[in-house]
């Protein structure tokens, strides 16, 4: 089984679509495995299709056939958001959930806001398994597809211009974020911040003493600004709820979110410096 991982010793080009091939077909797995819940199923699909992106950002530049990667990013995107509905459901409730027992809040106060998450439409099964069934018809189409992504240069070189794209557009929409505060802009840096993280991960072996660390951190910060990502959506869902005490539970989800932007803030100074790097591929990031 080929890992998220590429040896920037060997054919960079090579390596990248058999990382792209194994995500795929690790996707179709998880789909066939009867063991996995539905939950689980739409949870490891929609993370391949997070980390094809991540795969498709960081060969953006040296990509030789134009339209490839609009192509094959809309595509995954598109497949992800296939879900979103009930990943949002799920969502919903697990944050509600959370901010109850953090808060120790009543839960029958806000009743009104537990029966309008209950109340959301969602796909059904039958949905979605119709859906995965065309996600599998289309992975022969898909497989030649990764053939095209051909790369001008093959050398570790192949990943420069990617990674210090993604870490300056990480490090630029980080001051943005902190500057306006605005749920807007910290999602965009939430972005960036999850493909600078993949990226690491993909070379992370090649300097794994130095890169295993910032991997560990960039995870962490990731998985943070998620959950305040979580916090924002749940902020804009109960605006249209008709709840007595909405303005209250508001209140929990604002102080919530500051507490994750804090922590954001500090986690993130030790993986975004002030300078963009401009030599080297691997040390530039660190210093």
């Amino acid at each position: 089984v080929v890992s998220y991982s590429i040896n920037l010793k060997k054919n960079v080009e090579k390596q990248s679509q058999k990382v792209a091939l194994s995500q795929l077909k690790k996707s179709i797995e998880e789909i066939e495995d009867n063991s996995l819940s539905m939950d689980k199923k739409i949870h490891q699909l929609r993370k391949r299709c997070k980390k094809m992106r991540g795969l498709l950002r960081i060969i953006r530049p040296q990509l030789q056939i134009s339209g490839v990667y609009d192509a094959q990013n809309q595509y995954f995107k598109e497949t992800a958001k296939q879900f979103s509905a009930i990943r949002d459901k799920r969502m919903l409730e697990e944050t509600f959930k959370k901010i109850v027992l953090k808060y120790n809040l009543d839960e029958n106060r806000y009743m009104q806001i537990v029966q309008s998450i209950e109340s959301m439409k969602v796909q059904s099964e039958i949905s979605v398994q119709n859906y995965f069934a065309l996600y599998r018809a289309e992975f022969e189409e898909n497989r030649k597809n990764i053939e095209q992504y051909r790369l001008k240069e093959k050398s570790s070189r192949a990943l420069d211009k990617g990674i210090k794209k993604g870490y300056k557009k990480a490090s630029k929409l980080k001051k943005k974020a902190y500057k306006t505060q605005s749920d807007k802009d910290f999602h965009a840096w939430r972005k960036w911040v999850k493909y600078h993280w993949y990226h690491m991960r993909l070379i992370k072996k090649n300097e794994e003493c130095v890169l295993g660390p910032r991997v560990k951190v960039s995870g962490i910060l990731a998985d943070i600004l998620g959950d305040e990502h979580d916090l924002s959506v749940f902020k804009r869902f109960i605006e249209d709820v008709k709840c007595e005490y909405k303005v209250e539970f508001m209140g929990y989800l604002k102080q919530e979110q500051d507490l994750l932007r804090k922590r954001a803030e500090k986690l993130s100074d030790i993986l975004f410096c002030n300078k963009s790097p401009k030599k080297g591929l691997l040390i530039s990031l660190l210093q």
